[in-house]
């Protein structure tokens, strides 16, 4: 091809440079695939293809947006398939960039590129975006060198993009420069061989190279075979700027200034031993003294090597974390000083952990990890335990991973051979420590030093509405090598992480916990757990941190979930006991029914809904059904049934018998329930008690006097007091007037029963013999067939238990004769309730009848038949009397 000078013109002052630097990408939206681990090219930016032949294009092509370099802002530049773009005007002719001084130049590969060779590929461009943010890309895909007889010498892929950050600040931009194959490095103009390798100063390809005057260029540039794949030291694609993919170098550009240096450092990680280099461990170098700075990112190659370049003068960190499937732990440098001479020879070795050893301990930790290394949370008090000798002196100490001592002291024996102390929060100290406890002055001299390595956690937390730690919850690390994206999820294992935690997404502990150790780079952390959602983002899932610029480091992390809360269980609560648990579990009460229940006593819940245990929204509204109750039972109608029938019916309703009282009654009979309270059919809590009143028969009524009236007064008085008259008979009484009541049965004042009969004896006078009244002369003698009879009466005294004629002895007594019937001679007729004897008494026929009338009175009448007038004289007084046992009756005079 044909290389021309650039055209004359605007003269500027400085020389074309080189440009190495950091920088990490950020997108809100991003993949969620785990982060590629080869090939830095980007898909895309092919929508164009280059004319092979480079020669007279004096077109810019559109970037899709503005940047500001120096103060010159551009919006189109000039592509060259000799591995480069310019802006203020097309550079047709490839030299040493000693002519480039007036030329606005950025070059992946500077370098005598020919895509009209055989088996090249094309140089294609386009716009797109990259994360979040638009970008312009150039793709050199697969081309070959010029004026090379050996066309199977192979070929280079590289890419460079530009990312528009005017997010960040008007003009800003990045810059990646991104490998994939470099098969060569010089052509026929850089006075390459055959081979398409560079002989000589400026024979070869310069990389990394943007310029605005000539400052800086990668490490390597100018040098045969310097960034060939073949070369695992400086190859292209074995090292990386700023990114944790090899073959991508990132640069950003901040206010037109390129903020980097012409410094380098480099050196070797290794593992336990410079024996023993580890390749693909991430080193970080930050600048100490100016702390906006982003800090830079390098990846060892096969060898162990690192470079990191472009770096202005100042003081740095260097800190290198362990490739991924080994345990090593992180190691540190300390501060190196860079000052106009590159540092080289800067190696750490990275040491095996020491893990707990059976006779020691520390608590609370969080867990140990993949090595058995302690992890615990910087906010705990903790105890150290450790077990040696007895009556020992002992001490413990506490080292950062700088060799500083952070906390000493000695510690206690509690008991013989064994030693504790407690130490009081370590925060704001985190990371990884060396814990010695040393037990000096044993029996003999000895001495026991234990050494274990730990981590202290400054974990985020995940929490809920209510600040409560939320375990189990599911945390994802997205990282990006830019704030503008896009972010991926750190492979799970990724040397990204140190050894204190590579799993991701990983789970929260108890206490809500979660954290990894990083590389720099910028990230965000995701939080999901069942059920909970963003507080300000409606129905997502999840909640995610902002941004996060590694470093400095973040702390204390915290993330809000709104999660769901469990329902209090309140079944059997009072209704105010379960109200005021439902406020206290952030709920509210919804409705509140009543329902009766056999189980629940009145004023408890008996159920809830939702159930306890369930997870629901705050302030969701639970229901409660509370107890009114046993359920109210149908009171049976028991009137006119018999007291035990009530009973029963009663107690098979599930009531009880209340109070029963008796009362008289005309209509319902002796024994039957008159009336019921509650009444039949009334709806009554159950165990409610029934009072019954219970009929005791007709009211009885108190038999009045009637002694002393006349019959007809006497009847009207006992009809008129609900009686009838009973049966009447006459007796002679010498103080009683004829037709006056003598007697009465039941006497007066008795209480008997309505319509009972009343017995009269009624005065016929007195008895007159010879003008002499006879008191209580009851009998009369027949005339015609001379016979005598009488009646009288026997009443028991008040005290007596009674007597039965059947068991006991009659005697009759009739003037000088005596008549004794033996026990158990009378007849009883159960009718008439009439007990009789028919016998002899004096050589006469006699009969005997005896009635009881009441329970202590009995009257008795006898007649004696053929009487011989020698016993007895006409005109004769005969004394009569009746004995039943040891009861005699009324004695009476018998006028013969």
């Amino acid at each position: 091809m044909n290389k021309y000078q650039p055209r004359s013109g605007l003269a500027f002052k400085h020389a074309c440079f080189y440009l190495n630097l950091l920088l990490l990408l950020f997108s809100f939206c991003w993949s969620t695939q785990p982060l590629a681990a080869t090939n830095a090219i980007r898909a895309g930016f092919n929508a164009n293809t280059l004319d092979p032949n480079d020669n007279n294009w004096d077109t810019p092509i559109p970037l899709g947006f503005d940047i500001d370099f120096y103060g010159w802002p551009f919006s189109s530049g000039y592509i060259s398939n000799d591995g480069f773009m310019t802006f203020n005007w097309p550079m047709r002719s490839l030299t040493p960039c000693l002519v480039c001084n007036e030329t606005i130049l950025m070059a992946p590969f500077l370098a005598d590129v020919d895509a009209t060779l055989p088996g090249s590929g094309s140089v294609t461009y386009g716009q797109s975006t990259v994360g979040s943010r638009p970008a312009f890309g150039v793709n050199w895909n697969h081309v070959g060198c010029i004026n090379t007889p050996n066309f199977d010498t192979g070929f280079n892929s590289f890419q460079m993009v530009l990312i528009d950050r005017s997010d960040i600040g008007a003009g800003d931009f990045d810059i990646e420069y991104n490998y994939d194959i470099i098969s060569w490095d010089a052509g026929a103009a850089q006075f390459g061989d055959e081979f398409c390798q560079g002989q000589g100063m400026f024979n070869n390809a310069s990389v990394g190279y943007i310029s605005y005057g000539r400052d800086l260029q990668f490490v390597g540039s100018g040098a045969a075979g310097s960034f060939i794949d073949s070369n695992l030291n400086t190859g292209l694609i074995h090292n990386s700027r700023n990114s944790i993919l090899p073959g991508r170098y990132i640069f950003e550009i901040r206010n037109g200034l390129v903020t980097t240096g012409s410094g380098s450092i480099s050196g070797s990680i290794y593992g336990d031993n410079t024996s023993n280099p580890l390749a693909d461990s991430l080193v970080v170098i930050c600048n100490t003294a100016i702390a906006d700075l982003p800090c830079n990112l390098a990846r060892t190659n096969p060898a162990g090597n690192f470079l990191i370049d472009g770096l202005a003068n100042g003081s740095y960190s260097i800190k290198a974390y362990p490739p991924a499937a080994t345990n090593y732990q992180t190691g540190t440098l300390g501060t190196v000083n860079l000052a106009g001479v590159n540092l080289n020879g800067k190696d750490i070795t990275l040491k095996s952990p020491q893990p707990l050893p059976g006779n020691a301990s520390v608590s609370p930790n969080l867990g140990v990890t993949s090595a058995g290394l302690p992890i615990v949370y910087w906010q705990d008090v903790l105890t150290f335990n450790a077990q040696a000798c007895a009556g020992g002196t002992a001490s413990y100490t506490l080292t950062n991973e700088i060799g500083n001592v952070v906390k000493s002291g000695s510690m206690n024996e509690t008991s013989p051979g064994n030693y504790s102390i407690s130490v009081a929060p370590l925060y704001p100290q985190y990371g990884q420590f060396l814990v010695t406890l040393a037990v000096n002055n044993c029996p003999g001299g000895s001495s026991n030093v234990i050494e274990f390595n730990m981590y202290i956690d400054p974990s985020g937390m995940v929490k809920n509405q209510f600040g409560q730690p939320v375990s189990n919850t599911t945390v994802t690390l997205y990282r990006s090598d830019s704030s503008a994206g896009p972010f991926t999820i750190v492979p799970n294992g990724s040397a990204i992480m140190s050894p204190t935690n590579r799993t991701n997404p990983d789970n929260t502990k108890a206490q809500g916990l979660f954290g990894w150790d990083v590389v720099t780079g910028y990230y965000i952390v995701r939080a999901a757990a069942p059920g909970c959602t963003s507080p300000t983002v409606a129905n997502q899932a999840f909640v995610e941190t902002p941004i996060m610029s590694i470093p400095p480091e973040v702390t204390g992390l915290q993330l809000v979930l709104e999660c769901p809360v469990p329902v209090p269980n309140v079944v059997g609560q009072t209704q105010t006991a379960a109200q005021a648990a439902l406020t206290a579990g952030n709920l509210v009460v919804g409705g509140i029914t009543t329902a009766p229940s056999d189980m629940v006593a009145a004023g408890l819940v008996i159920s809830q809904n939702p159930a306890a245990g369930a997870s629901v929204a705050q302030n969701t509204p639970v229901d409660l059904v509370v107890s009114s109750g046993p359920p109210p039972v149908v009171v049976p109608g028991v009137v006119g049934q018999t007291q035990t029938a009530a009973q029963a019916a009663l107690t098979a309703a599930n009531l009880t018998v209340g109070t029963v009282t008796t009362a008289s009654s005309d209509t319902i009979a002796a024994g039957l329930v008159i009336s019921q309270n509650p009444a039949a059919g009334a709806s009554v809590a159950k165990s409610t008690p029934v009072a019954l009143v219970v009929s005791s028969g007709s009211a009885l009524v108190a038999v009045p006097n009637v002694v002393g009236q006349t019959q007809v007064a006497a009847q009207t008085a006992l009809t008129a007091a609900n009686l009838a008259v009973g049966t009447v008979t006459t007796a002679p009484s010498s103080t009683v007037p004829a037709g006056s009541v003598i007697s009465q049965n039941p006497a007066a004042g008795t209480s008997v029963a309505k319509a009972s009969a009343v017995g009269l004896v009624v005065s016929s006078g007195p008895v007159v013999v010879g003008n002499t009244p006879y008191a209580q002369f009851t009998s009369k003698v027949a005339a015609v067939n001379r016979e005598i009879g009488t009646i009288g009466s026997l009443v028991l005294a008040p005290t007596s238990n009674g007597i039965n004629p059947l068991t006991e002895v009659i005697t009759l007594k009739i003037g000088s004769l005596v008549k004794t019937i033996p026990a158990g001679t009378l007849r009883y007729s159960a009718a008439s309730k009439t007990y009789s004897f028919t016998g002899t008494i004096g050589g006469n026929k006699m009969v005997i009848l005896i009635t009881q009338t009441a329970a202590k009175t009995f009257i008795y009448s006898f007649a004696i038949s053929g009487i011989n007038p020698s016993s007895f004289p006409k005109g004769s007084k005969v004394d009569v009397s009746l004995t039943i046992g040891n009861d005699t009756g009324t004695a009476l005079q018998v006028l013969i």
